[in-house]
């Protein structure tokens, strides 16, 4: 089967052969079994953000210096995230940075800040209030950023709640446009296949909390 190139990843990047192969140990072992798709999907892009952030780490020192340059405070403190792999050290960062760092980070100007900030929403006291911007940076294209962004946006609908969502206040329309956003990323044919399967899963979970929701208010 051909290869196929896709906006997503770096040219040549070793990570798309890594991909096609998971594609087609899926199509013989997983077909017909829609219940390890999404694991299937989900091994596949921890592998591609792992890569990815595997070729960055190469970078990481100057791409640290431009976010001193180019950042908030806050977004600085946030952006050392991005070198951390140790959960239990970014819970706690999390916690000592508040949520709002956390938040504004995901906005940034710079690629070390966002991803700090996708590294830390998890963690977020309402990690539902990240998911939006989670979202829109999965439709970004951008290889690091993307499929981290997904992951932990469907980590965090994964393990949502009513009780939790009615607890925080949270504002639903943001969770509405969340939805829409996931929606738009499944549909894309020129998304890979399993990121778009991981939002096509992602997107029906928040539709099932948000009907809860709607039934038990």
């Amino acid at each position: 089967m051909p290869q196929k190139t896709h906006t997503w990843l770096p040219a040549r990047s070793a990570c798309v052969k890594t991909y096609d192969g998971c594609i087609e140990r899926r199509a013989h072992t997983e077909r017909g079994q829609p219940g390890r798709s999404r694991r299937a999907a989900l091994r596949c892009l921890a592998t591609l953000a792992f890569a990815a952030s595997t070729q960055w780490s190469l970078h990481s020192s100057r791409a640290y210096a431009q976010t001193s340059v180019e950042s908030t405070d806050s977004a600085l403190t946030v952006a050392a995230l991005a070198l951390e792999v140790d959960d239990l050290k970014i819970a706690r960062s999390v916690a000592n940075f508040g949520d709002q760092a956390v938040l504004d980070a995901l906005s940034d100007a710079t690629s070390l800040a966002k991803l700090g900030g996708i590294r830390g929403s998890r963690w977020l006291h309402a990690p539902e209030d990240a998911l939006e911007q989670l979202a829109e940076l999965a439709n970004s294209r951008d290889a690091l950023l993307a499929p981290e962004a997904l992951i932990v946006c469907a980590a965090i609908i994964e393990a949502l709640t009513p009780a939790q969502l009615v607890a925080h206040e949270t504002d639903l329309s943001e969770l509405q446009r969340t939805e829409l956003l996931l929606r738009k990323l499944a549909e894309d044919p020129d998304v890979l296949t399993e990121l778009r399967i991981t939002a096509a899963e992602a997107r029906l979970e928040l539709i099932d909390r948000l009907q809860t929701l709607d039934s038990e208010l």
